[in-house]
């Protein structure tokens, strides 16, 4: 019985952890997308606007 305890918590930590790790990757490719879209229209306002 303790041991299946034992065992429970260690999922329940591991499914944890792998729920932070999966939204920090997501919060990551978020702010490099904003930041790749936010220098592209950058750059596309700079080349509309010089002409």
């Amino acid at each position: 019985m303790y041991l299946h305890e034992n065992i429970q918590k260690l999922v329940f930590k591991a499914i944890n952890n792998i729920q932070k790790l999966v939204f920090s990757i997501q919060k990551l490719v978020f702010r490099m997308l904003l930041l790749f879209v936010t220098s592209y229209l950058t750059i596309c306002y700079s080349r509309f606007f010089k002409s």
